[in-house]
């Protein structure tokens, strides 16, 4: 070698540095829909090889933010929110091996019998495997999850906030009906409520899963609510029937005489439910949580995280520079799913006679007051609306069973807004979420100010329900909009 060529290499090491291996990337973790169970079985023995360990977590997809969190997996496969799915016959053997690549003591509950005075968990020193081998002795919908440190569940909402899978056991038998399972989740940065991801299934609507079914198709969910938070689930146009309800230990399946409809059902942090409906109506309809602050536009991640200030404005708000007609997409975040019922040929909509009714929803304040409230006069042919304080809630609407009515929805404030009518099984247009609502090309708008909407019902059955708004619904649901509705 000349001496030229020696300095040559010098100079190179002088500027690039020495040599040094690449660092593993941290792997992604994906998404799971829990269609596929796990493992393999072997004359009444599932055996399964999972691992714990950090993981790259982008629930907006590629192009959206990231953050660094605990997954669990099947070994030599990518990293899965949630946790692969586990499911067998009752009586079936699960021999489980979790391999803990987390850098910390990994506690892992669930991987357990049921019916035992005190269920078995396995703690895992850092770089070291458990194993757990048990018989499924009872059947049910449970999970496993797990936790780093000494955190217990109702602590996780932060790397370890997705340290959990589905454990379905399926009676003995015939073959069970085909279900679906839906895992709901959370992630909260420091305790900071403001920056929440709520999640189905590893993904925060719009990214959700959309459903699609035939009109009297029966449908069966198992929901497990893996977060450490309640959440009333309310189904549009419809509603369902509670066939079991449990947690992670034990799982109660109700006699036929125990079971309730509902359209809103309280899933306490931890507890599972069984739920059973039949789609007899097409259009596109929403399952989401009931609690206006679970279903915000969603929150900005890494690197494009919102000041405080900033979220707290989108949250009341939504993103005002969006087209009205995109609301479901910029206006609505987390706990929601779509679900589009086919409509058939046959299908048509009654379109003879109705009683009218006017709701006007009205405000006391300009654009620029940030304490605006608002509320709903109803003109019902009977007395003339005043300019008399705003009231929450509305007044109460009364409707007729069986009868036809038309309910023009006048919006006298400077916002745009929308009526839900939660309870009635309405027709899909008229629903209220805007800019999903409907079918094909016909979907609802929002009522501008100034303008109008005009909403068709035939109520099939008497009760007692509610009519709110279902745009930027923390602000104005809070500021007045929601009232009584009696059938």
């Amino acid at each position: 070698m000349t001496k030229h060529a020696v300095w040559c290499l010098i100079g190179l090491a002088s500027i690039t540095g020495p040599v040094r291996p690449t660092a593993p990337a941290t792997p992604l973790i994906s998404f799971n829909d829990n269609r596929v169970p796990t493992g393999t079985l072997t004359r009444g023995v599932l055996t399964v090889s999972l691992v714990a360990q950090a993981g790259e977590w982008k629930p907006y997809g590629a192009d959206g933010g990231s953050i660094a969190l605990f997954a669990f997996g099947e070994e030599g496969k990518p990293l899965q929110d949630p946790g692969p799915l586990l499911r067998v016959l009752q009586g079936t053997r699960i021999h489980a091996r979790v391999r803990n690549l987390t850098g910390k003591t990994l506690v892992v509950h669930g991987l357990a019998a049921r019916r035992v005075a005190m269920m078995d968990s396995l703690v895992i020193a850092a770089g070291a495997t458990g194993e757990a081998s048990f018989v499924t002795d009872a059947a049910g919908t449970f999970y496993y999850w797990g936790n780093t440190g000494s955190e217990g569940f109702e602590d996780r909402t932060g790397e370890n906030a997705r340290l959990n899978g589905a454990l379905i056991v399926d009676p003995a038998g015939p073959a069970p009906r085909p279900d679906r399972v839906f895992v709901i989740e959370r992630w909260m940065p420091d305790t900071d409520f403001w920056h929440d991801v709520f999640t189905v299934n590893g993904r925060p609507w719009p990214y959700s899963e959309r459903l699609t079914y035939d009109m009297g198709d029966s449908i069966r969910w198992r929901v497990i609510n893996a977060s450490n938070d309640v959440h009333p689930l309310h189904l549009h146009g419809f509603y369902y029937r509670v066939d079991a309800r449990g947690d992670f230990a034990q799982d109660t399946i109700y006699w036929p005489a125990q079971r309730r409809m509902d359209v809103t059902e309280p899933v306490w942090d931890g507890t599972t439910m069984d739920m059973v409906w039949r789609a007899d109506r097409p259009g596109n309809w929403i399952f989401h949580c009931h609690l206006n602050y679970h279903v915000p536009p969603n929150a900005a991640l890494a690197p494009d995280t919102e000041p405080t200030p900033d979220r707290i404005r989108h949250m009341m708000g939504g993103y005002p520079e969006e087209h009205p007609m995109d609301h479901a997409r910029y206006g609505m975040g987390g706990l929601v799913m779509g679900i589009t019922i086919r409509q058939p040929a046959s299908w048509h909509s009654y379109d003879g006679p109705r009683r009218t009714l006017r709701l006007l929803v009205q405000s006391d304040s300009g654009p620029g007051d940030s304490t605006r409230h608002f509320g709903y006069v109803l003109d019902d042919g009977h007395q003339v609306p005043t300019a008399a304080p705003l009231r929450a809630p509305g007044p109460a609407i009364v409707l007729q069973r069986g009868e036809p009515t038309r309910i023009w929805v006048v919006n006298r404030t400077p916002a745009m807004t929308q009526v839900h009518w939660h309870g009635l099984e309405i027709e899909s247009y008229y629903d209220g979420v805007t800019g999903f609502s409907g079918a094909g090309t016909q979907v609802e708008p929002a009522t501008m100010p100034g303008d109008s909407f005009e909403v068709l019902v035939t109520p099939p059955r008497a009760g007692t329900f509610i009519y709110h708004t279902h745009i930027n619904d923390i602000y104005q649901q809070a500021h007045g909009l929601y009232g009584p509705l009696i059938v």
